[in-house]
């Protein structure tokens, strides 16, 4: 084993940048200039920017009458016209069928997901909650010419926080000291100083790590 040390220099416009790989045993962050600053180990680059999922109905002919799409538990029937709730005209074409779709969920959905055109007989289902909750919206049809993306929507991500460690209320130099045997990358970000603040725009970090 081999303790080494850097010097790390990051930006506000930087986002979450590695520190340290799989630090083996022991790793200390000290900032050298107080910025707010955020710490967080992962196995994976975090993100800042909570994403909400989302996934398709896309309609490649026309379906069938009495056939369905099922969003979050809610069935949605094709019908030659409707009549009722959580009816969907069959349109003269998928475009048209699709904008009946997008058109009844609407009106009838139960506002856990949000429909939108994405473009020639295709609706996108977005979910209302941001971030993975999100993924747990179900999507099934069993209809004609009728597919969905996947069972569940996809790619919801929650944004990560991170661990604070400079704070603008004592102007504290705080260092993070990783706990021994933690699993995972060490990635930190910063974010602008406050406006009285006379300091430039980038922050130094002296980054002591076993490998």
């Amino acid at each position: 084993m081999a303790v080494t040390t850097i010097d790390l220099y990051v930006r506000p416009e930087d986002g979450w940048v590695l520190a340290a790989t799989a630090p083996a045993a022991y790793l200390l962050v000290k900032p050298e200039n107080f910025f707010p600053w955020w710490v967080v180990v992962s196995a994976t680059t975090p993100v800042s920017v909570v994403t909400r999922a989302t996934g398709n109905v896309t309609f490649g002919g026309l379906p069938v009458a009495d056939e369905t799409v099922t969003i979050n538990g809610e069935v949605y029937t094709f019908k030659a016209a409707r009549a009722a709730a959580f009816e969907v005209t069959i349109g003269a074409d998928a475009e048209a069928t699709a904008d009946n779709l997008l058109a009844a969920i609407n009106l009838d959905g139960n506002g856990t997901y949000n429909p939108t055109d994405a473009g020639v007989g295709v609706v996108t289902i977005t979910a209302a909650a941001p971030g993975v909750a999100g993924n747990a919206v179900t999507l099934a049809e069993s209809a004609t010419n009728t597919t969905v993306s996947g069972a569940t929507l996809t790619g919801g991500v929650d944004a990560v926080i991170g661990v604070p460690m400079g704070r603008e209320s004592d102007y504290r130099l705080e260092p993070f000291e990783l706990p021994t045997g933690t699993a995972g990358n060490v990635y930190i970000r910063v974010r602008n100083p406050i406006a009285s603040e006379p300091t430039n725009q980038q922050a130094r970090f002296a980054v002591v790590a076993e490998t």
